[in-house]
C-alpha cells in the first residue's frame, strides 16, 4: 500500500462584471459563465465596487462609461492595470468616454440614434472555432440595440459578427476583438443579448449555443 498526498490548488479565472445599471444582459452572462467551473464571476453596480480591479482575469463592462454617472477613477483603474476587458454598448454608453480610453474601437455620433441590428457572421474568422449549429442559430438571433454612428477599427481588429440592419450587411462590428498597448478587448456593439439567451431556449430547449459563444469570448 502507498499514502499519497493530493494538494488542490483553486486555479479558477475571476471574472468581474460591472454595470450601470440592473439589466437583463447581465443575468445572461453570469448565467453562461457559471457553466463554466474554471470560471469564477462577481457582478456589482459601479458606483457601489470597491475592489481592485487587478485581482481578476477580465473586466466585462456593460453600458461603462455611462452618460450620468463619474466613473472616472474605476476606469483610470482599469486602463493602468491593462487586464482584458469586454465591452457591452449601449443606448446609455458615454461613447466620447469609451473613445479616451483607447481599447481599440472608437464610434463618432453626430446624433444620439441607434439602430436594431442582427448577426451577420464573419465566416473569415479564425480567432476561435465554435460549432456550425451555433453559427447558424447565430444568424437568427433577435436584433441588438446599436448606436447609430461611424465605428473606427485598427486594421489587426478580428471582427467575428457583422450589424446586419434590415436586409442590408453592414460593415460595423457586432461583436470584435482587438488588441493595442493597453491590453486585450472585446466588444459587442449593441445591448439586448439576454434576448438571444431566450431564443436559443425557444429553438432548442436549451441554452447550449448561447453558453458556447459567451464562453469563446471570455476565454
Amino acid at each position: 500500500t502507498s499514502d499519497i498526498f493530493i494538494e488542490v490548488l483553486d486555479s479558477r479565472q475571476k471574472i468581474l462584471i460591472l454595470y450601470h445599471a440592473p439589466h437583463p444582459d447581465i443575468s445572461a452572462i453570469k448565467s453562461a459563465i457559471q457553466t463554466n467551473y474554471n470560471y469564477e464571476v462577481e457582478d456589482h453596480p459601479v458606483n457601489l465596487f470597491q475592489g481592485e480591479v487587478t485581482g481578476y482575469n477580465l473586466v466585462i463592462l456593460h453600458q461603462i462609461p455611462a452618460r450620468s454617472t463619474n466613473q472616472s477613477t474605476i476606469l483610470a483603474k482599469i486602463r493602468e492595470s491593462k487586464v482584458p476587458v469586454l465591452c457591452i454598448i449601449g443606448e446609455q454608453t458615454d461613447l466620447q468616454l469609451l473613445n479616451q480610453m483607447s481599447l481599440g474601437l472608437n464610434v463618432r455620433q453626430t446624433e444620439r440614434m441607434v439602430n436594431e441590428a442582427v448577426p451577420s457572421v464573419n465566416r473569415d474568422f479564425i480567432l476561435f472555432r465554435y460549432d456550425e449549429d451555433t453559427r447558424d442559430l447565430m444568424e437568427q438571433f433577435p436584433p441588438l440595440v446599436s448606436p447609430f454612428g461611424t465605428y473606427d477599427l485598427p486594421p489587426t481588429a478580428d471582427i467575428l459578427a457583422y450589424q446586419k440592419i434590415g436586409k442590408t450587411v453592414s460593415n460595423l462590428p457586432l461583436i470584435v476583438f482587438t488588441e493595442t498597448p493597453e491590453g486585450k478587448t472585446g466588444f459587442i456593439t449593441g445591448e439586448g443579448i439576454w434576448k438571444w439567451r431566450l431564443f436559443n431556449f425557444i429553438e432548442k430547449e436549451n441554452h447550449q449555443s448561447f453558453n458556447q459563444l459567451v464562453l469563446k469570448m471570455i476565454q
